[in-house]
């Protein structure tokens, strides 16, 4: 097994960029969440795209565990710390709680992720 976790993708325009928490909070709209107002952004109090990146990758790397014991074969695991980010918004950026530039970033971003293909589909 492999977990690999990047800033912005594994692939796409982002892959090149260095990841850091702070950037992938404002980048997938986690900051204007917590904002006291629109154009205040706030970041959140623990380094949270890092710690839900990790998470997700033990996530997928448990889920390709059990699909070894099934198959007999390895797997690579990959997320990343804007993909954590944006994983956590539930309702709230539909909600009109996101400033909208936040949200332009967010759906850039999501655009890339839609083209995923499944082997399996």
């Amino acid at each position: 097994m492999l977990l690999s976790i990047s800033g912005f993708g594994h692939d796409g325009p982002q892959a090149t960029r260095a990841g850091y928490d702070q950037i992938a909070q404002w980048e997938s709209g986690l900051m204007s969440l917590t904002a006291s107002g629109p154009g205040d952004p706030q970041k959140v109090g623990v380094p949270i795209c890092d710690l839900l990146a990790g998470m997700n990758g033990v996530a997928g790397v448990l889920a390709a565990l059990l699909d070894r014991e099934r198959t007999g074969r390895g797997a690579t695991v990959h997320t990343s710390l804007a993909g954590a980010g944006m994983s956590v918004h539930a309702f709230q950026g539909r909600a009109g709680r996101s400033d909208t530039r936040c949200l332009h970033l967010v759906a850039t971003i999501i655009r890339r992720f839609l083209r995923t293909a499944c082997s399996d589909a």
